[in-house]
């Protein structure tokens, strides 16, 4: 039998060792702060004070007309998760109130990196580079990053990349007549094709809704080094080009799109859809599984700007980046109402020309296949930074203290 004192002397120091326990972890557990309400300089306060892997927790409002952010944030913290209190529910706008390409962005990782950045839950409106993941010098930037239910209006690029390797998910998104994304890699000169499909080193566009009624240049673009996936969205798309990949035409200079992966998207268009749904000019990948509800006379196009327009012939090394190592497959048109399985839709088999002139710069066979490309394997659905559901911490339970 223990005595008393005995009893009393553990209880101290179960108790000593659990508040230093307690100690400890407290510097390493996130703390959620709350911005005073959605204005800028609110939100640029609560971020300032806070720590790597915090929660910015930025309530209901409208910060719009005259309250609307006339400047960015630069956001250098690791693990930060900015959180809104739901896409109906916090609208930030930019400093105009049209679709333009002199806005300012709204969030910017320019000349840093954010690796780990979450933003949730916020309305965004006529925002140019709405995040603007810009590295310096081909650096990595803001790797690993997830924007997540969110909602973009009118916005001129709701991201753009630029000068690094991007790497990250933008899921459950609702995008209304607006520029989804630019992407533009790390230029590496160095890099040679076939390159590696199938894995996380992308940006991934997953189970977002897409809206345009005319008028948006593409939902996503690319070239210098980009790579990126489109997997399992919405789109109701009654413009051109949706989805685009440039070769190396705009510069001598620069590389063109290294990898795209395009699959498992359905296109709710009307009768009258345009042209080139999924227009590829550079790059290598992979386009399969995709539904188109109506006819559309180029729902996938390949070509090659270098060759149509005279800057290069086939197999110049001034031809940089052209369509290669690319495989078609499985991708159905005229599904009508059944875009789930598309049962009597008809199969679609690529096309390629240049337009006006009698060249074909693409073969078959040779620069792309109409077969599913041995060995692939999609990465992983849904998108293992998916997993990181917010949730504000809550107080320890069912501690207890000393012998049971």
């Amino acid at each position: 039998m223990r005595s008393i004192k005995q009893n009393i002397n553990i209880l101290i120091a179960s108790v000593t060792t659990l508040l230093l326990v307690l100690a400890g972890a407290g510097n390493a557990i996130a703390k959620t702060i709350n911005a005073a309400d959605c204005s800028r300089n609110s939100v640029a306060s609560a971020i300032s004070t806070a720590s790597s892997g915090d929660t910015i927790l930025i309530p209901a409002g409208s910060c719009t007309g005259a309250n609307r952010w006339t400047s960015p944030i630069t956001i250098s913290k690791q693990n930060l998760t900015i959180e809104g209190a739901g896409s109906s529910l916090t609208t930030i706008q930019a400093n105009n109130t049209s679709y333009s390409s002199s806005d300012a962005p709204i969030f910017s990782t320019s000349g840093s990196s954010a690796n780990g950045l979450r933003v949730t839950g916020i309305h965004f409106l006529y925002g140019t580079k709405t995040f603007n993941f810009t590295g310096t010098g081909g650096t990595s930037i803001t790797r690993d990053f997830r924007i997540d239910h969110c909602k973009f209006t009118g916005n001129y690029m709701a991201l753009f990349t630029y000068s690094g390797a991007a790497r990250g998910v933008v899921d459950n998104c609702e995008f209304i007549d607006s520029y989804g994304a630019v992407i533009f890699g790390d230029n590496s000169a160095s890099a040679k094709f076939p390159m590696t499909l199938g894995d996380e080193n992308a940006v991934f566009f997953e189970d977002n809704t897409i809206t345009d009624n005319g008028g948006t240049p593409h939902f996503i673009a690319s070239r210098l080094g980009s790579r990126y996936v489109i997997r399992h969205n919405d789109f109701h798309w009654f413009s051109y080009d949706p989805i685009d990949a440039h070769d190396d035409y705009e510069g001598p200079t620069s590389r063109g799109s290294f990898t795209w992966e395009v699959y498992n998207n359905k296109f709710y268009t009307n009768t009258n859809t345009p042209d080139r749904l999924i227009h590829m000019r550079g790059g290598q990948g992979v386009i399969w599984g995709n539904y188109v509800q109506y006819n559309a006379a180029f729902f996938i196009y390949l070509t090659s700007y270098m060759i149509c327009w005279g800057q290069c012939s086939y197999g110049e090394s001034s031809c940089n980046d052209m369509i290669n190592h690319t495989y078609v497959w499985g991708n159905k048109r005229n599904c009508g109402s059944n875009m789930e399985s598309c049962p009597s839709g008809t199969a679609w088999v690529t096309t390629d020309d240049c337009w006006e002139t009698e060249r074909d710069p693409l073969v078959v066979g040779r620069d792309y296949y109409n077969t599913q490309m041995p060995g692939y394997t999609p990465y992983t659905y849904p998108h293992p930074l998916r997993n990181s559901a917010v949730s504000t911490p809550q107080p320890p339970k069912n501690v207890k203290i000393g012998p049971q």
